[in-house]
């Protein structure tokens, strides 16, 4: 099978994200209290590995944990980021798990990368 090939449907038409996102759920209910449990227990997890085993190993856990589930099960994976959790001002900007997954990348990045640089610096400063 072609890299191609597999994004085709069994009717030969292209999964676009309208379908995922537009089609009915199979069974599977997501609703904001599973996507606020999921990003809890993955903040977590990705806390607990930059502060207990390696800042480097975090930030590969945390960029390669939602990856590897997309290569796993992409359409579940596109559900789930493409969940709506809310939409204020009356509809006109709509918030998505895709812009909590990268509220929560952004922050251990600069967190990560703030504290490799306090890291750097002080050594530095010591050997001179």
């Amino acid at each position: 099978m072609t890299a191609i090939s597999s994004f085709l449907r069994k009717d030969k038409s292209f999964i676009t994200l309208d379908r995922i996102v537009s089609r009915k759920h199979r069974g599977l209910s997501i609703g904001p209290l599973v996507s606020i449990l999921f990003f809890l227990a993955y903040t977590i997890s990705t806390a607990l590995v930059i502060i207990y085993i390696s800042t480097l190993l975090g930030l590969a856990f945390m960029f390669l944990s939602p990856l590897i589930i997309l290569a796993i099960a992409p359409e579940r994976m596109v559900e789930f980021l493409s969940f709506e959790l809310c939409s204020p001002m009356d509809g006109a900007v709509s918030i998505c798990n895709l812009h909590l997954l990268l509220t929560v990348w952004t922050v251990f990045f600069a967190i990560v990368t703030y504290t490799e640089f306090l890291i750097w610096y002080t050594r530095h400063l010591e050997e001179d």
